[in-house]
């Protein structure tokens, strides 16, 4: 039973990591199969080694006891190190799940940080601009050659979404979708968002969203 009770907790583990929005509950199942075991090896040992607990009415309180501690040093251990996980047992949990991230940003047109016209699930955000660069090689005679290159000016868009969100993919539009810029989405995680373009943003709105 010990060793069942191991592979159930190994097991219990290889499922938080990849179900990781009911990790609450994977938690109490491992906290109770640690608990189990201490239980099996604590009766095993006790009864190999009888000469040494003479108190036979007081074993099986013993060995409860220590699956207790077991159990809540696992508990504890949740807590510690992973706080977001009981919000399983409190109803928090569909509600991450279907917690959506939406934010519209105006821009003007030049390096002016854009305005919020209005978020959803978003806890805070920043942009920064990065001006236009270029070099151009000049010959003896500083008259200009070919061989030289150039960097548009371009936007990076962070944002830091309120609650853990599971999505499929990082949507972003713009108000003219004739002007829309080339965007990329370099970082996407339940909690963060990471944008960029490739141009300079025209007036308009800029929408970013999961979904």
């Amino acid at each position: 039973m010990a060793i069942v009770t191991f592979l159930a907790s190994l097991g219990s583990a290889a499922l938080m990591l990849m179900y990781p929005q009911w990790r609450g509950l994977w938690w109490l199942i491992l906290s109770a199969c640690i608990a189990g075991m201490v239980f099996c090896l604590g009766t095993y040992f006790i009864e190999k080694f009888d000469y040494l607990f003479d108190f036979h009415r007081l074993r099986f309180l013993l060995v409860c006891s220590i699956s207790v501690i077991g159990f809540l040093a696992c508990v504890s251990l949740m807590l510690t190190f992973d706080p977001e996980a009981s919000s399983v047992f409190h109803g928090e949990n569909s509600e991450v799940l279907n917690a959506q991230g939406e934010l519209r940003l105006q821009f003007y047109g030049d390096y002016r940080i854009p305005e919020c016209v209005s978020s959803s699930n978003v806890v805070n955000w920043f942009t920064y601009y990065s001006p236009s660069l270029s070099m151009t090689p000049l010959d003896i005679n500083k008259n200009p050659i070919a061989g030289g290159w150039q960097i548009p000016p371009c936007w990076v868009i962070f944002i830091n979404l309120d609650k853990p969100t599971t999505y499929k993919q990082v949507k972003v539009s713009f108000s003219n979708s004739e002007l829309m810029p080339i965007t990329e989405v370099r970082m996407s995680t339940t909690r963060t968002i990471a944008v960029t373009t490739r141009s300079q943003i025209p007036a308009g709105i800029l929408e970013i969203h999961v979904e």
